[in-house]
């Protein structure tokens, strides 16, 4: 197979179609998994001795909340409903808890999509790297380093990103969108930045400090963090092809260049099965709950496509150490060990 339409075309029609009854059960479902394990939290009483307990449900609230995001993720690919008010709507609910505008990320996200590991054009991460003969600004090696290159870019990769895309006309020139677009994207964000600070202000005027920090503050962390190294790992090991917009190949970068990357089974069930990534970039309409299914329908036809890892730390720093670009032919790279 030389073509994404090629291996899209092993996905069988049942394993593209939405599925109302599902995508509301998936609503209701991470819907009560965030007010579950905010309540959890809540009725936790105080004191040191009952972190035991309060740690492990603050991690549970925060994937809980990827688990939100991705079915926003869904909505902003037009997979959960086949009415585009009703995407838009939901996105918007889903995606307000971790303070993202839908609009904006929705933008964002499809300019990936159509740029994927294309060199200072791909919003997410291939935008910051350098060709090995460059000589960049410090600045600029000190980002690939703290951001690709280090833990510390999975703590601050989403709350970057939100920044890049609250003011993407800025800190995302590549990413040209029509007057008519910008607009409806700016009021967009700014209605649900306005939403969000009465909401979280509301939230913390009921909780007060301790509570707010442990119930939301916490929890935000952890999920954001999750949704940044998910976002990284898809697409960032050794060997993963880059390239300069005039040589991009779409196949390399859509197929070869995207992997699942494989966590217990209860993890994947919280955040919706994203990590099983390879179908999405194939066909990014389908909906999550055919990932899987999806996955095993390419492996039947080409087993030498699906690339798969399980999550460890060993696989997280061999794709820290793979910053550096080793130019294969004019205009095409691959991510080697700096």
């Amino acid at each position: 197979m030389k073509t994404i339409s090629e291996v899209a075309k092993t996905i069988p029609a049942s394993q593209r179609v939405q599925v109302p009854t599902m995508a509301w059960l998936t609503f209701i479902r991470v819907i009560s998994m965030v007010i579950i394990t905010q309540f959890a939290l809540w009725i936790v009483p105080e004191g040191a001795l009952w972190w035991i307990v309060k740690i492990p449900l603050i991690f549970m609230a925060g994937l809980a909340f990827v688990g939100i995001f991705v079915l926003g993720h869904d909505c902003g690919h037009y997979a959960f409903s086949k009415k585009r008010w009703v995407n838009d709507v939901v996105g918007t609910l889903c995606h307000l808890p971790i303070m993202n505008g839908f609009y904006a990320w929705r933008a964002a996200h499809d300019f990936h999509h159509r740029q994927t590991q294309i060199r200072k054009m791909d919003p997410d991460w291939p935008e910051l790297l350098y060709r090995e003969n460059e000589n960049p600004p410090w600045y600029e090696k000190l980002a690939v380093r703290i951001g690709p290159g280090s833990p510390i870019g999975l703590f601050v990769g989403f709350w970057v990103g939100m920044l890049k895309r609250g003011f993407f006309g800025f800190l995302i020139p590549q990413m040209d969108l029509k007057a008519g677009d910008k607009f409806k994207v700016y009021l967009h964000s700014i209605l649900s930045i306005s939403a969000v600070i009465y909401l979280l202000s509301s939230y913390y005027s009921v909780l007060g400090p301790q509570k707010f920090v442990i119930m939301y503050v916490l929890p935000a962390i952890v999920g954001t963090t999750f949704g940044a190294l998910l976002t990284f790992m898809h697409h960032s090991h050794e060997g993963s092809p880059v390239f300069d917009k005039n040589s991009y190949e779409p196949f390399a970068a859509q197929v070869d260049g995207t992997f699942n990357v494989r966590f217990p089974r209860w993890m994947e069930w919280m955040w919706l099965d994203i990590n099983i990534h390879l179908p999405h970039h194939v066909i990014p309409s389908i909906p999550w709950y055919h990932l899987k299914a999806a996955t095993e329908s390419i492996r039947s036809h080409a087993p030498e496509l699906v690339k798969e890892k399980k999550w460890s730390m060993r696989t997280m720093s061999e794709s820290w150490s793979a910053t550096r670009l080793k130019e294969v032919s004019q205009g095409k790279y691959q991510l080697v060990k700096r």
